[in-house]
């Protein structure tokens, strides 16, 4: 059994309005509970982006009052070729460990050290320092550094570091002044290798994982070995309040990266024409995690490499996976629990969970399975096979470019999890539905999905011999249009002669052609089918009896006007033919809802054991219109650019056109989701139970800024807040409001922003557009030869900052309004304003160590978050304050706690000066109390034993120093090996040597729970424990049983 230790850190301030007098900390475990069942159902959906947010809690690590929670987190959005799962199969990820992860921006940072570029040059360029340089020196300067970022020789940006360890998380840059810059502010202490939290907890990231970098996207481009992350491997608690270790193993495997670009051109003379599809193998150095070492025990994990081998359309090729096989929980050499893991096909990288199995050495017990959406599928990892937001299509090409990058709404969703079966045998299905924004209809450069729901066909025969029949015809599919386009050219029943025979020819051509989404653009799309050239023809294929050729190609169609030319010729008793198909869409509105890439949850069925069942319904669209409420945040996608080149001494010149299969910038937007939705309706058992509708922040819209593709910044912590809230309840066929949440939210810059901040960063991107060769082997430049971006990076926080709830009755409202506010630069709660329908105020205001004198201990240990003290006020109709209650805590210089005292009423140095409630008189090396005393009364003092980790024995009217001193030997209590027996004994030493004293003893098995109780009479009350660590008996002195507890599951 999980027992919970409540320190004082914990209850050193209280937020209630009115302060009571503090109560002793509660250090000790109360008497042992019957364990949960465990809850089933209630699935929590994140209504903002339509995703599942569920978990499967597995064991959380207790040191003191700090916790590390071990689950699974479940979050599938769709089917992603490309995308590895990580060791528990899709959609699940294993939350164990921490890692800083780096993105590179330009060149890796460390490659410019020496150097300095970006402090040298960079950042004065962009702050104006050479503005006033005269006109030469200048574009001489501006040259010189765009050179340098655009040849890939120098950095003009500062690379991305996103922290993920539990609750610590956060992006950061490191700037020119070598300060870090939290993009969503922090009040962390951070390097690349460590942080300190606003808790003074320290993280450290020791490990280092590898990958191959590409310096440039040239040919003679040569990979790199860079950090890529940096794995945690220690958390450190302040005042010696114990540690976790995080060991690993070391593991090489390389992974797929597919950047796909084709290199093309468009009214050139003289300019090479390139076809340039790259495929690399980007090498990883990764680190498996082994186990997390804590004080009496220790967490393992088995994780197991798999060579996967399958064949693709390329031919029988492998893929390294991994599959996490169990998890065991040790105390010394005792295991207390295990977790094994079972996949529909473990080597395979997409595999899918399917159950969790726990047990206890040879016992086992049903825990979770799972089901999925057509579990069978196979994708064979064929990179082409995806649409343009990466989702799963099905349809393979021989390259990205040439793909059909169409939604495919039943291949997307496979792999989803649709049933959760718990424990207890209760279950949840789960509906899913594709994600929709209303739009314009067609394709646009904002979607870039289409759907084909309509086709033509033009065909034309050869039907008299020996004379050649024209097609010259023009279709009109409607403008903005991603059409598909099927040729086919056939001679049929022809002539073995080479001299003469059927003929059969068809072009087809897209006006306006353009690129859209990466698409090919149609122009001169042709076939030919010729008896005359039937030798050329495959081999074994008989082209004088039954030739069909066919081709196919997707592409834009600005306009929507197809040109189809062609002719066919056939000789007497033959037969030849050609014919166009095009795959469009039929638009019968200019605006509707339109399918864009994943899936959103569209209902949850919660049913118990007994078959009762409770459904909730999804839907993300205002019904008054029809409109899905989903907006797109990722701004446009870019998925080409062009240079320009002048190519003497022959004075040709030329454009180039560079198109990417993928965009160049971001396609998604919010956590990773193609879509938010603003606008979200809860309906409950088909309204019988209400609904509620809930509305969602979209924050700032990120922009796609062209080449040379800078990127914008993620403020993904600004969205899918909670706007506001109603809920309706069904009374007689009507529905009612009943009540209703308003929230606020306004954006804060903590060290100023433009020129009176403080603390930024900047970023810059450049990338050449202009080539004049001069003929002598080298290419001129000037500034306008190149095409810059910038940005400037300042720490920003996005608060609530009022929360109005309305509670309606039938005769009457009740209002209140909370209003929050924050200091700076911290963006810490400052002050609780709280105001009720009768315009009653009451304000609470916090305090922190850097607000008041004397904590200089708390802001060296980075403890800023720790409220020291609160006033409580009620505030009068005049709007003055008055002072109702307080509560400070004073601290020792080694940041641990010495006094809590009260305040009640103004204060009053003589007649109502603060009073001091508690004492801790007294802390052991590990910052355990070891004596603490109450407003001058007697003391009471705590052993803690099992290595300090378990408080045994709590003495009342004593000294700590009357405790040791009655012989208690602590190599017994201070020893996880003792036994209950031994341990009792020894303890029962304190009884017979303090006899005026109040003794409470305490035994334990240590991860699992207290064993004993024995009270001050010295009556012994005893807990025991079954195979899965639950409580199962408890017996009195005597060894009667006082209480016992079954526990059933499914199928038990």
């Amino acid at each position: 059994m999980k027992i919970l230790y409540l320190f004082f850190m914990c209850a050193a301030i209280v937020t209630a309005q009115e302060t009571d007098t503090p109560k002793l900390p509660q250090i000790f475990p109360v008497s042992p509970e019957a364990a949960s069942l465990g809850k089933y159902g209630d699935l929590p959906v994140n209504l903002s982006t339509g995703k599942i947010n569920y978990s499967v809690p597995l064991y959380t690590i207790k040191v003191k009052d700090f916790e590390w929670p071990i689950y699974l987190s479940y979050n599938y959005s769709g089917l992603m070729v490309e995308e590895d799962p990580g060791y528990t199969g899709l959609g699940w990820d294993l939350m164990a460990t921490g890692r800083i992860t780096r993105d590179i921006k330009g060149i890796p940072d460390e490659m410019d050290v020496g150097n300095n570029f970006k402090n040298n040059s960079v950042v004065p360029y962009l702050t104006g320092a050479y503005d006033n340089l005269p006109y030469e020196d200048y574009e001489d300067q501006r040259f010189l550094i765009y050179n340098q970022i655009a040849e890939l020789n120098k950095d003009g940006q500062y690379d991305n570091y996103v922290i993920s360890a539990g609750e610590v998380n956060g992006t950061f840059k490191i700037n020119h002044d070598n300060e870090i810059v939290f993009l969503n502010h922090r009040n962390y202490i951070a390097e690349k290798d460590f942080v300190i939290d606003e808790k003074g907890i320290k993280y450290y990231f020791d490990e280092i994982e590898l990958a191959e970098y590409n310096i440039s996207l040239g040919y003679d481009s040569a990979p790199i070995e860079v950090p890529s992350s940096y794995l945690l491997t220690k958390i450190e608690l302040p005042n010696n309040g114990g540690e976790i270790l995080f060991e690993y193993e070391p593991f090489n495997y390389a992974t797929d990266v597919h950047y796909k670009k084709v290199w093309s051109n468009t009214e050139v003379t003289g300019i090479e024409n390139r076809f340039d599809i790259t495929n690399t193998q980007t090498a990883l150095y990764t680190r498996l995690l082994k186990k997390i070492v804590f004080p009496n025990g220790e967490v393992r994990f088995t994780i197991t490499p798999h060579d996967e081998s399958f064949t693709n359309r390329h031919g029988p090729d492998t893929k390294r996976s991994f599959s996490l096989d169990d998890i065991s929980v040790y105390s010394g050499n005792n295991q207390i629990l295990k977790y094994d893991f079972v996949y529909n096909n473990a080597s395979k990288s997409k595999k899918l969970l399917k159950e969790i199995v726990k047990s206890k050495n040879s016992i086992t017990e049903p825990f979770y399975t799972f089901d999925y959406n057509n579990e069978s599928f196979s994708i064979n990892h064929d990179y082409t096979t995806q649409d343009f937001w990466g989702y799963y299509n099905g349809k393979s090409a021989s390259n990205l470019l040439l793909a059909t990058r169409e939604i495919d709404t039943v291949k997307t969703r496979y792999g989803a999890l649709e049933t959760i079966t718990y424990p207890t045998g209760g279950s949840t299905v789960i509906g899913y539905e594709q994600n929709k924004v209303y739009n314009e209809l067609g394709n646009t450069s904002v979607t870039c999905s289409y759907t084909h729901n309509a086709n033509r066909i033009i065909r034309l025969n050869a039907d008299e011999p020996f004379v050649q029949k024209n097609l010259d015809t023009t279709i009109d599919v409607g403008a903005s249009q991603i059409v598909r386009i099927v040729i086919t050219a056939a001679v049929k029943k022809g002539t073995t002669s080479n001299a003469l025979g059927n003929e059969a020819n068809i072009s087809v051509t897209a006006k306006n052609a353009s690129e859209l989404c990466g698409q090919s653009v149609i122009s001169n799309f042709s076939l030919s089918a010729d008896a005359e050239n039937c030798a050329s023809y495959p081999s074994g294929v008989p082209c004088w009896d039954n030739l069909v050729l066919t081709k196919e190609i997707t592409g834009f169609a600005e306009d929507g006007i197809i040109y189809i030319s062609g002719s066919v010729m056939e000789l007497a008793n033959k037969e030849a033919y050609i014919e166009c198909k095009i795959y469009y869409e039929n638009i019968k509105t200019t605006y509707g809802n339109k399918n864009v890439g994943g899936i959103r949850v569209a209902s949850t069925t919660d049913c118990d054991n007994l078959g009762n069942c409770y459904t909730k319904k999804y839907k993300y669209e205002n019904p008054k219109f029809n409109r899905s409420s989903g907006v797109i945040l990722g701004g446009n996608p870019k998925f080409e650019y062009s240079t320009y080149h002048q190519n003497e001494p022959n004075h040709s010149t030329g454009h180039r056109i560079y198109r990417s299969a993928k965009s160049k910038t971001p396609f998604t937007s919010y956590q990773g989701s193609p879509v938010l939705y603003e606008r979200v309706v809860i309906e409950q058992n088909n309204g019988e139970n209400g609904y509620t509708v809930n509305t969602y922040s979209k924050g700032n819209t990120n922009s796609n800024p062209g080449f040379p593709f800078l990127g914008s910044t993620n403020y993904d912590w600004e969205k899918g807040k909670l706007r506001t809230s109603w809920v309706y309840k069904e009374e007689n066929g009507l529905y009612k409001p009943i009540r209703k949440t308003i929230n606020k939210y306004s954006t804060f810059y903590p060290y100023g922003i433009g020129t009176n901040n403080t603390r930024k960063a900047y970023g810059m991107a450049v990338g050449r557009t202009t080539y004049r060769w001069t003929g002598m082997g080298r290419y001129e430049g000037e500034p306008n030869d190149y095409a810059e971006d910038y940005n400037t990076y300042y720490a920003r926080d996005y608060k609530l900052v009022q929360t109005v709830v309305e509670d309606i009755m039938e005769q009457d409202t009740i209002t209140t309004t909370i209003d929050y506010e924050y200091d700076e630069p911290y963006t810490q709660l400052i002050e609780k304003i709280t105001t009720n329908s009768k315009g009653e105020t009451l304000k609470q205001k916090v305090f922190y160590p850097y607000s008041v004198y004397g904590n200089g201990i708390l802001v060296y240990q980075n403890r800023l978050a720790i409220p020291i003290q609160t006033m409580n006020y009620k505030v009068l109709p005049n709007n003055t304050e008055q002072l109702l209650s307080a509560q400070q805590t004073l601290y020792y210089n080694s940041g641990l706690p010495k006094t809590i005292r009260t305040l009640k009423g103004p204060y009053q140095a003589t007649n109502n000066p603060y009073q001091d409630r508690i004492d801790y008189d007294k802390y052991d090396a590990e910052g355990n109390p070891i004596e603490v005393s109450i407003s001058s009364g007697p003391p009471i003092s705590y052993i803690w034993g099992y290595d300090k980790q378990y408080p045994v024995a709590k003495v009342e009217n004593a000294t700590y120093a009357d405790v040791i001193g009655t012989g208690i030997t602590e190599s017994v209590y201070n020893n996880s090996g003792t036994t209950d027996s031994a341990m009792r004994t020894e303890l029962n030493k304190i009884r017979t040597g303090l006899p005026t004293a109040m003794v409470t003893t305490y035994t334990y098995d240590p991860l699992v729970g207290v064993t004993s109780i024995t009270d001050p009479k010295g009556y012994t009350i005893y807990y025991y424990y079954d195979g899965f660590n639950r409580l199962k008996e408890v017996k009195d002195a005597e060894g009667k049983l006082v209480t016992d507890y079954e526990y059933h599951y499914k199928n038990q």
